[in-house]
């Protein structure tokens, strides 16, 4: 199945498939991370939620994603559940940080979205900042001009 993915071949050694041959492993594996199934005598098919489950490297389920799911919402699940997992380049580390928080897991609408509240508070911020500085520079020359400098 790995082979038929056709992933880059850095991508190939972080995939694991779950392959078990024994219906207690199957049973143990799914129940430990929260995934429900049955067995459809009617359809003769086994019915399950289509979702993909990320886990992080303390073995932690970080996110579930339902189907359908967008290419980013993937991407982000998938450098929420490594964080604090170097993977290499500082810059790219830098990069991926700076995606997530960002973006945060919209429970509502079941994705990521934008982080309005973040961008809010360092709008603030920046505003804050630049009031202070301007009122320095526009107060200084008068305190001059009054003999007080």
């Amino acid at each position: 199945f790995a082979r038929e993915l056709k992933l880059p071949a850095g991508l190939n050694e972080g995939w694991r498939l779950a392959l078990l041959d024994k219906n207690e492993d199957i049973k143990r594996l799914t129940d430990t991370v929260g995934f429900n199934y049955f067995w459809s005598p009617a359809d003769r098919v086994f019915l399950h939620p289509a979702v993909f489950i990320f886990i992080s490297p303390d073995r932690r389920v970080t996110r579930y994603l339902y189907a359908p799911v967008e290419k980013k919402d993937v991407e982000l699940a998938i450098l929420e559940a490594g964080k604090g997992v170097s993977r290499g380049s500082k810059l790219k580390d830098l990069e991926d940080l700076f995606l997530v928080a960002c973006f945060s897991y919209n429970f509502t609408e079941g994705r990521y979205t934008l982080n309005y509240p973040l961008f809010i508070a360092v709008g603030a911020l920046a505003l804050g900042v630049s009031s202070v500085v301007a009122s320095l520079i526009f107060f200084k020359p008068n305190a001059r001009r009054h003999g007080h400098g």
